[in-house]
């Protein structure tokens, strides 16, 4: 006697949730995860199964998912300062079986994305020109160095230095050129 096999088990997904970071320059086509399901009480065609995404969470489409396998791929790049694109996605992964009546099992896969310092500070000047006056006080601020940075968080931060100079320091974080020593145009008229 053969005693023949109902789909009567839904594939469990072990663990039901993944967590994994990546910086917005991770390469399409990088391995993201791999999400593990089995039907371990069904037989055959019951205990195949093919994953796939559901619901909303794959954003612009960033993440491709192998059927067989369950490797979750990048598919588009990541970006992180982009008000468009999330910096967190949450895939709905669903495992379903091949039975006549196919049931499912589901996994959470949350990938979180981080910043990464790509974009270089941008000068609003190519060149910047003052005049000041010999008589100028000490600690007078003379000119404002204006740069920004579109990398999000600290990355885009800009900080402020110049080579060590007798006369000017030039403030770290406000980029103001301040007078550091008395000025005299007759032994010196141009910095």
């Amino acid at each position: 006697i053969t005693v023949n096999d109902i789909n009567d088990n839904e594939p469990q997904c072990t663990p039901s949730h993944y967590a994994v970071t990546f910086n917005e320059s991770t390469a399409t086509g990088t391995l993201i995860t791999t999400v593990t399901c089995q039907d371990l009480f069904d037989a055959g065609t019951n205990a195949q199964i093919q994953y796939f995404f559901s619901g909303s969470g794959n954003v612009g489409n960033a993440f491709a998912i192998d059927q067989t396998t369950g490797q979750i791929t990048l598919q588009n790049p990541l970006e992180y300062d982009s008000s468009s694109d999330p910096q967190s996605y949450s895939l709905t992964v669903h495992a379903v079986d091949q039975g006549t009546t196919k049931l499912t099992g589901t996994a959470l896969v949350t990938v979180a994305v981080s910043p990464w310092n790509e974009d270089t500070p941008q000068f609003s000047e190519t060149e910047y020109v003052v005049s000041v006056s010999e008589d100028t006080s000490l600690g007078t601020s003379v000119l404002q160095i204006i740069a920004t940075d579109t990398d999000a968080g600290d990355d885009g931060v800009v900080h402020f230095s110049m080579a060590a100079h007798s006369t000017f320091l030039l403030e770290e974080t406000t980029g103001w050129l301040v007078l550091k020593s008395a000025l005299d145009r007759e032994s010196t008229s141009l910095y």
